[in-house]
């Protein structure tokens, strides 16, 4: 049941060149900002906020929230605000935590043209404003991961079988030391079916900026199959699905309670009434699957419930 869970969980996943996860060719100020913008702002180079989070430091200065001096730390101030700003509406309105630091940054395209341009690492983090001082944190618990949607792009385009185990892998346990932590995600990828240029600047302790570029413009300079790595680092809201129900099918997979397909569609029948459970039959006006007539003996039994699935699954119908 695990397995069919994983492969559906993937299905929820955006392969279209609208999911920001796979490409981001500009950095809308509401969503995203270019962490080298943060560069020498808090006296320090803005590739030390890499090497910090790569040796998990919880508390991780970033600049000042206001400098009368310096317009530079305002104007990065003022981004750092409408970006954590995002990220505290989208996780009260969805209950999802989608605020990352990428890096570093892929630039290509796969082998049927398809544009990629996004980050091959995500670090969980969360921003906040502590003393006049804005402050990056790891999420607890949250080790840096793959960006999945980009492996399951690449998976999908270039027809390379992309395993779970390496879509999964936990970089909790690389090196904490910045090179270290490179040179082992260098003979990651070595050894991975990912084709990826991992060149000489991403061993070098700096970021470079984030590069803009128009749509056409970036899609003639790419040419298909040529996937390069750019140390580039990003600050954002970078969503995992597509789908609010991701967050539902990771629950049901890390808490294994359903057996067989089965099992997960009588789940509940047996908090109904013994009367209503034991009804042989319900009639009805249109034919009803196993989940619709979950629906409507939970209604009979006095419940009160949402009803949320993808277009066509029969939400109408079962109104």
């Amino acid at each position: 049941m695990r397995k069919l869970l994983k492969a559906y969980q993937k299905r929820l996943t955006n392969l279209t060149s609208s999911n920001k996860s796979l490409l981001l060719l500009t950095l809308p100020a509401e969503q995203f900002m270019d962490l080298h913008e943060l560069d020498f702002l808090d006296s320090r180079p803005s590739f030390e906020t890499i090497q910090q989070l790569m040796a998990g430091k919880t508390r991780i200065p970033l600049c000042d929230a206001l400098d009368s001096r310096y317009d530079k730390v305002n104007e990065a101030a003022k981004k750092l605000r409408r970006v954590a700003r995002t990220a505290a509406f989208i996780e009260q309105e969805r209950g999802s935590q989608d605020l990352y630091v990428g890096y570093p940054v892929v630039r290509g395209k796969l082998t049927d043209g398809t544009p990629v341009r996004c980050p091959l690492l995500f670090f969980p983090v969360r921003l906040s404003l502590e003393n006049n001082r804005w402050l990056l944190h790891p999420r607890e618990g949250e080790p840096p991961q793959f960006n999945k949607s980009l492996l399951l792009a690449y998976g999908y385009f270039n027809h390379v079988r992309i395993t779970d185990e390496f879509l999964e892998t936990d970089f909790e346990g690389f090196d904490k030391e910045s090179l270290a932590f490179r040179t082992q995600l260098y003979e990651l990828l070595k050894q991975s079916p990912l084709e990826i240029n991992f060149n000489p600047d991403l061993f070098k302790n700096q970021l470079q900026p984030f590069q803009t570029f128009k749509k056409a413009g970036f899609e003639e300079s790419q040419r298909n199959g040529e996937i390069k790595l750019f140390p580039e680092a990003v600050l954002g809201i970078f969503p995992q699905a597509g789908s609010y129900l991701m967050p539902d099918y990771g629950q049901m997979i890390v808490e294994n309670a359903f057996e067989e397909p089965e099992d997960f569609f009588l789940e509940g029948q047996t908090a109904l009434p013994a009367s209503e459970g034991a009804e042989a039959s319900l009639i009805t006006p249109l034919p009803l699957d196993a989940s619709q007539e979950q629906a409507v003996r939970l209604i009979k039994s006095g419940q009160s419930l949402v009803v949320q699935g993808p277009p066509g699954t029969g939400k109408s119908q079962l109104i």
